[in-house]
């Protein structure tokens, strides 16, 4: 009796993955993901500029449809808490995420276009190089912070995966992926917010508006 108690509960320990993976959703986006630090500070070099690329909480946390540490994703037009499958181009691996912030918004535009647009504008981009869309458009493309989608551009890739992600699925950092989920079926959360910032990314005078009604990050 306790031998077969063992067997049952190995089988569905390890068929039941199995089971759950035929009924996937079918895969709806394919393209470049990158990865992120969702959940603490991290700063990064552009250009010459120094930049903060993670507000320590991500957009959705305000919202409270996350907790510290969950595996999320970035994504930018997916509701707050969407679950999410994400396969690893090239790979077996895979795993259940939630959608947990907003982005990515990094973009490749050619770098005349952006002259004109920051003269029209009158705000100062975040430019920098990127061998990436450089090989994929041309040499004369660069990479920026595309804040409204009627700018000039492509958008650079389709996520932004966070460390607990990438550990739980097996992605490098810099990898092509295949997002599965159901089409959402409800509108988008409203998230509190002060004054407008790109979410996920924290620039300058943006720093204070993304910190929580306590003060903490």
């Amino acid at each position: 009796m306790i031998v077969l108690r063992i067997t049952l509960l190995a089988f569905f320990l390890v068929a039941q993955p199995l089971l759950d993976s035929s009924k996937l959703p079918p895969p709806r986006e394919r393209g470049l993901a990158s990865g992120y630090a969702a959940w603490k500070p991290e700063w990064i070099t552009v250009g010459g500029q120094r930049l903060k690329v993670s507000t320590g909480k991500p957009y959705c946390w305000y919202g409270r449809t996350v907790k510290r540490g969950d595996p999320i994703i970035a994504h930018r037009t997916l509701p707050c808490g969407t679950r999410v499958y994400v396969e690893v181009a090239g790979t077996s691996r895979g795993g259940w995420v939630q959608v947990g912030d907003k982005g990515p918004y990094g973009a490749c535009a050619r770098r005349a276009d952006l002259k004109e647009l920051q003269r029209r504008v009158k705000e100062k981009l975040t430019i920098g190089q990127n061998k990436w869309c450089q090989k994929r458009y041309g040499k004369d493309w660069v990479w920026y912070i595309k804040k409204r989608k009627q700018w000039p551009g492509h958008w650079r890739g389709i996520a932004d995966i966070s460390h607990t992600a990438r550990r739980l699925i097996g992605h490098n950092g810099w990898q092509n992926v295949t997002l599965r989920y159901w089409r959402p079926q409800a509108p988008s959360r409203v998230v509190a917010q002060t004054g407008y910032i790109v979410p996920g990314l924290a620039l300058g005078n943006a720093f204070n508006a993304t910190r929580d009604r306590g003060g903490q990050r």
